[in-house]
């Protein structure tokens, strides 16, 4: 993390703070961690980077040697993946932040992934158009009633009641997490900042490649913040020039 970066991070974090990992970004195995917040510019800025493994120890680690630099960051909203590691890290660090959301791409392809758990193809097709809606709906009212005849349904035929309880079993009780009608307020919809980012870094800065050679990856990292960082100052400027 730049001085820059941290700057932008301790200005605007207390809005939101999104992070994710993404792999092929170098030839030995490791993840990129993203740590990312939402500028005024409503745009996403990678503020802090670890091209590691994202294990709780190590996040823990990364989180810590953030707060020593800039202090502790008492963000509204974190939003990550389903996975305990990166909250469990955060809070260990930050504290408790006011809201937890999970970012909509990784529950869609959680989902997705479970389909195994459900018999037949249309019946896979049937039932994610059903959750699909549950995931976009955006009246809470309308929201309980679907949620209600969704499992009503999955429980109803012998095909889907495993699915069915794997549903009830991960996301029933933290509906709040991932249901738009419960997060309208919350200003994201999202982390398509952190993909952004990530398909700009894998096939512009790095061409596409697995690159081999973790300075180079690096390399390529930094020369990304850099361009990011001159973006903003020529968006920040526009129309202030006469």
């Amino acid at each position: 993390m730049t001085e820059a970066q941290g700057e932008i991070l301790k200005k605007f974090s207390s809005d939101c703070i999104c992070i994710d990992s993404t792999h092929g970004v170098n030839g030995y195995g490791f993840e990129l961690v993203t740590l990312l917040t939402i500028d005024d510019l409503r745009q996403g800025f990678p503020c802090a980077l670890l091209p590691n493994r994202c294990d709780q120890p190590v996040l823990s680690i990364f989180f810590s040697c953030i707060k020593q630099k800039i202090g502790q960051l008492q963000p509204q909203i974190f939003m990550s993946d389903m996975a305990e590691s990166f909250f469990n890290a955060w809070k260990s660090e930050m504290g408790v932040p006011q809201k937890r959301l999970f970012c909509a791409w990784h529950v869609d392809r959680a989902w997705r992934k479970n389909f195994k758990k459900i018999k037949g193809a249309e019946k896979q097709a049937k039932t994610y158009k059903i959750i699909r809606s549950l995931l976009e709906e955006r009246d809470i009212y309308t929201f309980q009633t679907l949620t209600e005849a969704a499992i009503k349904f999955l429980k109803g035929d012998p095909d889907t009641v495993e699915f069915s309880n794997y549903f009830e079993t991960y996301y029933l009780q933290n509906i709040s997490s991932w249901a738009y009608c419960y997060r309208l307020h919350s200003g994201i919809n999202t982390n398509m900042h952190i993909e952004r980012m990530h398909r700009t870094l894998k096939y512009i800065y790095l061409h596409g490649e697995n690159v081999k050679r973790l300075d180079k990856a690096i390399h390529g990292i930094m020369r990304f913040v850099r361009d990011k960082m001159i973006d903003r100052l020529i968006t920040s400027n526009k129309g202030k020039l006469t």
